[in-house]
């Protein structure tokens, strides 16, 4: 779900850098690149079009495991998701959530000054100067849904709760009104356990 920290390096006591993975390529191969690169260029990692569902059923279930911490990512986007695979050609692409750089405490939320014309991501109580919450990361959440359901393939006539999951968190008018993260884990462990047609 996220990237492996080693631990914690500082130059000054106020400044303090996170020692993590580093998941790269294989030589000669592409193996991992950012979602929006896998939807972007699909033959360079060859997915196939349900191994999204199993990418946005791991992004979900890190984000809930950061909302159980108390902790809001407030970057969730396609250009944060890491995919990847395993040395396993039978293994199904995975998904790591990286750049917690934005992150913050539910209990400190922080408010950002956000260019929307460049962070349609964000949601919209937060491009307008409030603060980020557990809702705000369920609304980015699925902004990068509808990326993956506007992505050219089968995903959508296959698996239409990806459709459902976008509109469910970006479409509703109020925050509190947006899928839950569990009924989204829910829906997506149930689309995964479909065989692919």
């Amino acid at each position: 779900m996220f990237t492996y920290v080693f631990g914690v390096s500082s130059e000054r006591e106020s400044v303090h850098f996170l020692v993590s993975e580093f998941v790269s390529c294989r030589p000669g191969e592409a193996s991992s690149m950012t979602l929006q690169d896998a939807l972007d260029r699909p033959t360079e990692l060859l997915m196939k079009d349900y191994e999204y569902i199993n990418v946005l059923h791991e992004v979900a279930t890190g984000v809930h495991y950061l909302h159980a911490q108390h902790i809001l990512h407030n970057d969730i986007k396609t250009d944060n998701v890491l995919v990847y695979r395993t040395a396993d050609p039978r293994a199904k692409a995975r998904a790591k959530l990286i750049d917690l750089g934005n992150a913050c405490w539910e209990s400190r939320p922080a408010c950002f000054d956000v260019d929307s014309s460049r962070s349609s991501h964000i949601a919209p109580e937060v491009a307008v100067g409030g603060p980020v919450s557990s809702y705000s990361d369920i609304y980015s959440f699925g902004y990068l849904a509808g990326n993956v359901d506007d992505h050219p393939g089968q995903v959508v006539a296959e698996r239409p709760c990806v459709k459902a999951i976008a509109d469910g968190c970006v479409k509703q008018a109020r925050p509190t009104d947006r899928m839950t993260l569990g009924a989204i884990i829910r829906l997506l462990a149930d689309a995964e356990a479909k065989p692919p047609a």
